[in-house]
């Protein structure tokens, strides 16, 4: 199997499992979470969020983590966090007990990525980087897809649906040790680069295109299920249809390069704050 290939499809299920379990689940789950723990609005957006912020501290945790330690170690270390948070919440018998296991499965995707980027720089050839960075990418959307039907087969028994993606992340991480490189990928000077103008734009429109779409992540199941009466089949299929929308970016690229960046990324901000309105309006 060449490098590319091992890789590619390591971390696309790698990516597939933090991103589309361990950390966007949560909002799926939440009607039923809510109906057995009682976690009401508030409660559960706080909890949301801290899986969100998570997210933000081990991301730069990761990145230093991964020049020092390597990708392996890392992306290892990645799949353990999700099992163990995953494993927290198909267990949690409190709030609070919930809260936490939430912000740690949350944070194995900060963990991920950059090692991950790593992989791919220490051991696939240039020409091919691309296209493996691409595949891994679109496991997030697979992994939101295949939570969909998981749901509606387990007719949303949250507690077995996140046994079973625990038990998967720990596949995973034996399947990490074996596949990924050791290197770090990379012999440039780490560090931040300079916070001049266009930087700062681009981390504070980064910024809000994320804020904008945490409402559907975390209440896109309580909201179905709240005004529209849907059950666990009704986000189930839900979710299933984001992810399988998100798949769509996979030809991002190639609307790029055919109407350029600016137009190709403000047309889908468009799309989304329309969808986002449609919502609050609906």
């Amino acid at each position: 199997m060449s490098p590319a290939l091992r890789i590619g499809v390591t971390g696309f299920a790698l990516i597939a499992v933090c991103y589309g379990f361990a950390r966007f689940a949560f909002g799926l789950f939440l009607p039923q979470i809510d109906g057995e723990l009682g976690l009401g609005p508030s409660l559960g957006g706080v909890i949301s969020g801290g899986s969100f912020a998570g997210y933000c501290v081990a991301i730069v945790a990761s990145a230093i983590l991964t020049e020092r330690l390597g990708a392996r170690a890392v992306a290892t270390g990645a799949a353990l966090v999700a099992a163990i948070g995953m494993a927290g919440i198909a267990l949690a018998p409190s709030p609070l007990i919930l809260a936490i296991a939430v912000v740690v499965a949350g944070s194995s995707t900060g963990l991920a990525s950059p090692p991950m980027a790593a992989a791919v720089a220490a051991a696939v050839d240039k020409n091919r980087q691309d296209l493996t960075n691409t595949v891994i990418n679109a496991g997030v959307s697979a992994g939101v897809a295949l939570s969909g039907p998981i749901a509606l087969g387990l007719a949303g028994q949250w507690r077995l649906a996140f046994g079973a993606f625990a038990a998967v992340a720990l596949l995973l991480a034996v399947a990490a040790a074996i596949s990924l490189p050791a290197a770090s990928g990379s012999d440039r000077a780490g560090g931040l680069p300079p916070m001049t103008g266009p930087v700062l734009r681009l981390i504070s429109a980064s910024f809000l295109m994320g804020a904008a779409s945490t409402a559907l992540w975390s209440f896109g199941g309580q909201l179905v299920a709240e005004q529209m009466g849907w059950g666990a089949t009704g986000t189930g299929f839900l979710w299933t249809c984001i992810g399988t929308g998100g798949l769509a970016g996979a030809w991002a690229g190639t609307l790029v390069g055919r109407f350029g960046l600016d137009r190709v990324h403000w047309s889908f901000l468009g799309l989304m704050a329309a969808s986002i309105l449609s919502v609050g309006f609906g």
